[in-house]
This record gives C-alpha cells, sequence and structure tokens, in this order.
C-alpha cells in the first residue's frame, strides 16, 4: 500500500511541474481563447484536450472524439489602460485612458473519425491580436495613437491513436496576418536640426522636438499592410488512466514577407524591418496549453523620399 501511494504522489508531482511551466514565456498579444472551456481553465487545455478546442491547443487530443464533432463560437475582449506620460521640457505629467473598444476573435472547429485509429481536423481562429488605441493629440502620439494587430490561422490536421493511450497529431498552419500603425511625427525636428529654428521662433512656433504639449507641426504617419504566413503543429496526447492525462505541442514559427505601405503627408518611409509572432515548444501537463509566443519589436532604419509603397521584411527569430 504504501509503495502505491508513494508512485501515486510521485506522478501527482510531476503533473504539477508540467503545468506550472506552461505557463512560462507569455507575451502581451498572444491569444489563448481557443474556447469557453479552456478560457474558464485558463487555458491549460494541452493535457486533457476533452473538447474541440484540442485543436487550438493539442490536435492529438482529437481522437478522443468519436464520429463527426463541430464547435464554434467566439470570445469578446473589452481591453482598457491608463498611460502617464511626462513632459520632457516641463517635468509635467499626463494619464490619459484608451478608448472602448471590443475584440472578438472567433473559433471554429470540426473533426471526422475516418478510420478506427485515425482522426481529420480542422481550426479556425486566432492566435495573435487586439490593439490599443487612444486620441489623436494625446501626449504619447509619437510613439502611436493606433496600433492594431490582427491574425485569423487556418489548420488542417491529421490525429492517429497509435494505442489505446497514447495518440500523436500533425498539422499545417495557414495564417493571415494584418498590421496597422499610425502615429504622429513632429515637423519641428528637421527645421531645429538643420539650423533653421530661428525661423521657426519668429513665425511663433515652438522650437522643442517632440513636445507633447503643442501640436502645430504634427504631420499623420501610418504604416499598414497584411499577409499569409505558414507553418506546422505538432501534437503528442496520453492517458495512462482515468484520472491522468498529459499532452505535448508544438507551434512552428510563422515566417511572414510582404510588401507594407508606409505614409505621411510629407514624406515616405524606407524599407522596414518586422519581427513577426512566434511559438516556441513547451511541454504541458493535465489540462495545459502548449507552445508560447516570442515578443514582437519593429525597427525603423532611417528617412528619405521613397516611393508611395516601400519594402517590408517581416520575419522570426
Amino acid at each position: 500500500m504504501r509503495g502505491r501511494w508513494s508512485v501515486v504522489g510521485i506522478m501527482g508531482v510531476v503533473a504539477l511541474v508540467f503545468m506550472a511551466a506552461a505557463q512560462a514565456g507569455a507575451a502581451g498579444f498572444a491569444l489563448y481563447e481557443g474556447g469557453a472551456p479552456a478560457d474558464a481553465l485558463g487555458a491549460n487545455l494541452a493535457g486533457s484536450a476533452d473538447d474541440l478546442s484540442a485543436l487550438f491547443y493539442n490536435p492529438a487530443g482529437i481522437t478522443q472524439f468519436p464520429g463527426a464533432q463541430l464547435m464554434a463560437g467566439a470570445t469578446f475582449i473589452a481591453p482598457m489602460t491608463d498611460v502617464t506620460t511626462v513632459n520632457p521640457y516641463s517635468g509635467q505629467s499626463n494619464t490619459k485612458s484608451s478608448e472602448s473598444n471590443v475584440w472578438i476573435p472567433p473559433h471554429f472547429y470540426a473533426s471526422y473519425q475516418t478510420l478506427e485509429n485515425m482522426w481529420l481536423g480542422a481550426g479556425f481562429y486566432s492566435r495573435f491580436g487586439l490593439g490599443t488605441e487612444f486620441d489623436k493629440n494625446w501626449w504619447g502620439r509619437y510613439n502611436n495613437y493606433n496600433a492594431v494587430i490582427q491574425t485569423l490561422s487556418f489548420n488542417p490536421n491529421v490525429a492517429i491513436k497509435l494505442n489505446d493511450k497514447v495518440s500523436v497529431a500533425a498539422s499545417v498552419e495557414v495564417m493571415w496576418f494584418d498590421l496597422t500603425l499610425e502615429q504622429k511625427i513632429d515637423a519641428t525636428a528637421p527645421f531645429v536640426l538643420g539650423g533653421f529654428g530661428s525661423t521657426l521662433v519668429a513665425l511663433g512656433f515652438s522650437t522643442n522636438i517632440n513636445d507633447p504639449t503643442t501640436n502645430a507641426l504634427d504631420v499623420d504617419s501610418e504604416v499598414k499592410g497584411n499577409t499569409f504566413g505558414y507553418g506546422f503543429t505538432l501534437g503528442l496526447h496520453g492517458k495512462p488512466t482515468d484520472w491522468l492525462s498529459f499532452g505535448a505541442s508544438y507551434h512552428s514559427k510563422v515566417k511572414l514577407q510582404k510588401i507594407v505601405r508606409a505614409t505621411n503627408s510629407q514624406e515616405r518611409r524606407e524599407p522596414q524591418e518586422w519581427i513577426a509572432p512566434c511559438a516556441a515548444p513547451t511541454l504541458s501537463g493535465p489540462s495545459c496549453m502548449g507552445g508560447r509566443p516570442k515578443a514582437v519589436a519593429m525597427k525603423i532604419r532611417g528617412w528619405n523620399r521613397a516611393r508611395p509603397s516601400s519594402s517590408t521584411r517581416i520575419a522570426c527569430t
């Protein structure tokens, strides 16, 4: 009896370790809302994978569902944030609330058992997205006043039941990616840096560059683009007993490359480099989700008078 309870205790500790590990490495714009049950469990479903949202977290889990299955829904997300900025010239601070927007990432899943040990599945969902919007004249407008990322993924897959306890799956991911970035550019800078600050003063303008308290020489700038990228997903699911299950999933990098149009009312931007959303492998324990995304970064290489459309490269690290 003592030996039996020792084994059970060890297995429980291992399960807790896996559950804790699955929560590491999250990114601010990743979406884990693949379905209502998973939302309630904190997106920990790669281990149990006991409804069709397994196609989001761990596609190997669909071998638990006989015949044909369908599941659809959406999640309503209404983020709000307050940002305090400081005027570098006066030291005065200002707090601004973001606009009230509602984002609705959808999900649709289907599976079909074609053979005794083979299942086909397909998922349609969003893994990355959301955005922030502020008043066009808020103090942080020189960083951005509207930033939106939207994605939709289509994920057809095949799952094989190796035996009564272990299943594996593989799938292809086709991701649509859409980006909008809007900000203000202070046209004071080229005058001051070019030695014409006295001219601005004579005309009654401030020579403080990026001064949030004045917008007399602000110029609107916009970066927009959309493209498609491709990746893959691998899944492993096991259920050695009725009360214990485990899972591991891997979401590959999705490489996106497309022309992005960057415009403002005076000049065009140089080619810009983007790092797109990526997911890293993560092992999962009971009711734990799979891969985690990396951070997003933007690098603007410079200014000159370029054509209306400028080349952009989107890549993963």
